[in-house]
């Protein structure tokens, strides 16, 4: 994976991560915005003590805190406090103390992506069609060396920095603002020739 400037995940973070139940929790308070563990019991179908303990996990390694905005009441809200991380995946895939982890974690975070996609595809056609003109279904299968992959990895991951930086700015979503789903993959497939995959 590049660098894309955003603060790699520990080992302690990696394996905090690596439980698909925080992973939900932790998708639906970026995407949804603050709420409680009863409110995410409910929605996952899990008991309030479950997600009450998954919570403070993530906010113990730096994931989530308490909404400061609702303190005081009868429940505890949690809203996100990291947007960002990146996954040195092939460190943790390498290392007999991280590969599981890493495994869960990765397989949770495909997971999700899969249903955003597939929830997309099928209803693609509820949407106005300015919206369905802007969004992006596109492929390429390209025979480049492994210096063309990896600059093509990093202009692409720049540019989603940018539009990431650009929301993070902002205190509230503009007007008519939607929240937009980014997946980029780009990886090799098979080599061309004989060479060594390590070349």
């Amino acid at each position: 994976m590049t660098d894309s400037g955003v603060e790699a995940l520990t080992d302690d973070e990696l394996k905090a991560l690596a439980h698909p139940l925080r992973v939900r929790m932790l998708e639906a308070l970026a995407d949804d915005g603050p709420a409680t563990a009863s409110q995410l019991a409910e929605r996952f179908g899990e008991s309030s003590g479950a997600t009450s303990y998954h919570l403070r996990q993530l906010a113990r390694h730096g994931f989530i805190e308490e909404d400061p905005q609702r303190a005081g009441g009868r429940q505890r809200w949690w809203r996100i406090l990291r947007r960002g991380w990146s996954i040195p995946s092939f460190d943790f895939r390498r290392r007999e103390s991280t590969r599981a982890h890493a495994s869960v974690l990765l397989h949770e975070l495909s997971r999700g992506r899969l249903e955003r996609l597939t929830t997309w595809f099928e209803s693609f056609d509820s949407w106005e069609e300015h919206w369905a003109k802007a969004s992006l279904d596109s492929e390429a299968r390209l025979k480049l060396t492994r210096e063309e992959l990896e600059e093509l990895s990093e202009r692409l991951t720049k540019i989603l920095m940018e539009y990431a930086e650009l929301d993070g700015d902002r205190e509230e979503p503009p007007p008519k603002a939607a929240l937009v789903d980014i997946q980029l993959y780009a990886f090799p497939i098979r080599l061309t020739d004989e060479q060594d995959a390590g070349d």
